[in-house]
């Protein structure tokens, strides 16, 4: 079967992140400049590593662009459009000294802008891997990067049929403690929901399958010497 676009890209960035120097368990955050990259790591279960450029000492010392820090986390946040102050400066060329309660045209920078914790909150995209398993594998799979504290299912989600459960708390996907192994192959898929903020939320899909053998991931690319080894 021809792979979708999804599970190309999926593919694609499991080969990239090979590249990485962060161990299992971290994710990279990266801070790019006109001229070189610095890499640093993140642990993939903190809620610092969405949006973050720049980790270190527990905290996100930097966020990427389109993102600004709020309570220890980068958020992605909009400006108001069109908005200027009584000067006619846009949020973006004030600084965080003009912020104020003065309103104009019925709104403050306060209210409309980022840097014044104003501003409109939008939801931080997140993804689970595209990955196939082996009968009698433990699935383990989770939100990357993490968004939420607070994540929920669909209706229709069969997890339970198939002896998984989502950590609510976490959006990680495991197998129900106490619980035996599927024996027979199957593909299920579920769409996510991080509830980021009261105004905010993600939908994500994420696909489980489980087949008599599997290599991880649904598109093998063959750059170089790589293998990848078959689990049964």
């Amino acid at each position: 079967a021809e792979a979708s676009g999804v599970e190309v890209a999926a593919a694609t960035w499991v080969n990239m992140t090979k590249l990485s120097a962060c161990t299992a368990g971290n994710l990279p955050a990266m801070l790019f400049s006109r001229s070189s990259y610095s890499e640093t790591c993140c642990p993939e279960g903190s809620l610092r590593c969405a949006g973050c450029a720049q980790y270190s000492g527990s905290t996100c010392q930097k966020c990427s662009g389109g993102f600004i820090s709020r309570s220890g986390k980068c958020v992605s946040c909009a400006d108001t459009s069109g908005w200027v102050n009584q000067g006619g400066l846009t949020c973006s060329q004030l600084s965080t000294s003009d912020c104020n309660d003065v309103k104009v045209k019925g709104i403050s920078s306060n209210e409309a802008c980022c840097k014044c914790n104003g501003g409109a909150v939008t939801p931080t995209p997140f993804a689970y891997d595209v990955k196939h398993w082996a009968l009698g594998e433990q699935v383990s799979m989770k939100p990357h990067p993490r968004t939420a504290e607070r994540y929920s299912l669909d209706e229709g989600c069969a997890l339970a049929d198939y002896n998984l459960t989502m950590d609510g708390s976490t959006g990680a996907i495991t197998q129900v403690p106490g619980t035996a192994a599927h024996i027979e192959p199957f593909s299920i898929e579920c769409t996510v929901t991080a509830h980021q903020t009261s105004t905010a939320t993600f939908e994500a899909k994420v696909r489980i399958a489980m087949d008599w053998f599997a290599y991880g991931v649904p598109l093998l690319l063959f750059p170089g010497s790589n293998s990848f080894p078959a689990s049964k």
